[in-house]
């Protein structure tokens, strides 16, 4: 049993279908790494999975009330609606968008009108025992605390660009040298993955992963700036899921994440099986929110911009983290959520620093490339997957649940 573990610990150290045992379980990088975890009364089970806990315990103390959005209804209407319908979201003002009743979005998602909530999925779970390690929350036998005090101090875009240099670089570097061997893997579309690629570093194992319509951009992006990479991976960006695989998201995503986001999965297991799971994929999750100017986090002021970080990368961005790391087998990082960043840097980040005009992300990747870059003109986004599988996920996900206890097999 160890003394204390913490959530990149789980996601970096330890095999996807490992449960861990300790008496103290630490969040250090605002729930990008999501870790679920059960109480046992003289220690702590804790996982990446709640498919694993349930496994590991050999019982489930079932959640009569557990739910899930009906993510796959949209295919369908996706399919039927008006050409041209997907895009009218982008002219809907917010504060129009904000006063549209519930019941009135929920068909607008449907029709894709509206962009997917799938970062507000309910933190209950199938298994009643099983709780979600909460941003930069310590959980030990007898209590739980959030170890977050934001002060506000750091004023100076300055001083935030310079130490962002410095904790990127040293973050992978400190990988590195846990795994000299391993192939590290960039998933690259815009400014705050290429940044990734322009950072120093100890090995030579670096590659890319990209997809249609960012490939060509990244390719570009590659050679005009003479970033040495091994490998330039690519994928169409068409759905080539096998009912296999979309059970997989299912499951690896405990139902926490709309299978539709869910991307090139079948491609990243090839990619992590081509090294023998000595494998570890990078990615730049939320760096634009901190280093660009976001209405949605800004307008609210100081402290509600940390709350919202703590809703967003728990919740969607921490569900995709995990779900990779379980359904792929390897971990997936970000060098803007190590536990330095967030505790040196970040807990005494101004956000008010940031006006609309504000983009420190090409002074941040020219320190750390040490030269001017030549950077992509445009950042297009992929079209949204359909899943067209006769299942009901969350059927699916409850019936595959009560089958890891015994007495259901």
């Amino acid at each position: 049993m160890k003394k204390e573990v913490t959530s990149l610990d789980l996601h970096l150290k330890h095999q996807s279908d490992k449960v861990v045992e300790t008496r103290k379980l630490k969040d250090v990088a605002c729930g990008i790494y999501r870790s679920y975890y059960i109480n046992c009364g003289n220690h702590i089970k804790a996982s990446t999975s709640v498919v694993d806990l349930i496994a590991e315990t050999d019982e489930i103390d079932y959640n009569n009330n557990f739910s899930r959005p009906s993510f796959l209804e949209a295919d369908t209407l996706q399919r039927k609606k008006p050409k041209g319908l997907s895009k009218i979201s982008s002219y809907i003002p917010y504060i129009i968008r904000s006063g549209i009743p519930e019941s009135i979005k929920r068909l607008a998602r449907q029709w894709n009108i509206l962009s997917s909530t799938s970062h507000k999925v309910n933190n209950e779970f199938v298994d009643n025992r099983v709780n979600k390690l909460k941003p930069f929350e310590k959980v030990t036998l007898n209590n739980r605390e959030r170890n977050f005090s934001p002060t506000f101090k750091l004023d100076s875009k300055t001083v935030l660009i310079k130490k962002t240099v410095e904790y990127i670089t040293e973050f992978i570097h400190s990988v590195e040298s846990l795994y000299p061997e391993h192939e590290h893997v960039v998933l690259v579309g815009g400014k705050d993955s290429q940044l990734i690629l322009l950072a120093p570093k100890k090995t030579d194992n670096w590659s890319v992963f990209s997809s249609y319509p960012n490939y060509p951009l990244v390719e570009s992006f590659v050679q005009d700036n003479n970033i040495p990479v091994k490998q330039l991976h690519s994928h169409p960006n068409q759905c080539l899921d096998t009912e296999n695989i979309f059970k997989e998201k299912i499951l690896a995503s405990d139902m926490s994440v709309d299978p539709r986001h869910m991307r090139w999965r079948g491609k990243l297991k090839e990619i992590a099986n081509r090294y023998d799971k000595k494998c570890i994929f990078w990615a730049g999750q939320l760096a634009d929110t901190i280093y660009t100017y976001h209405k949605y986090y800004q307008e609210g002021g100081r402290q509600d911009y940390f709350e919202k970080h703590f809703r967003k990368a728990a919740n969607q961005m921490g569900a995709d983290h995990a779900s990779i790391k379980n359904q792929v087998g390897v971990p997936m990082l970000s060098p803007y959520h190590s536990g330095k960043i967030w505790k040196a840097l970040y807990q005494h980040y101004d956000p008010s620093i940031i006006n609309k005009d504000t983009d420190l992300r090409p002074e941040i990747g020219e320190q750390l490339a040490g030269r001017e870059i030549k950077w992509p003109e445009s950042n297009p986004s992929p079209d949204i997957y359909v899943q067209d599988f006769d299942i009901d996920p969350v059927e699916y996900y409850i019936g595959e649940v009560k089958k890891q206890v015994s007495g259901n097999r």
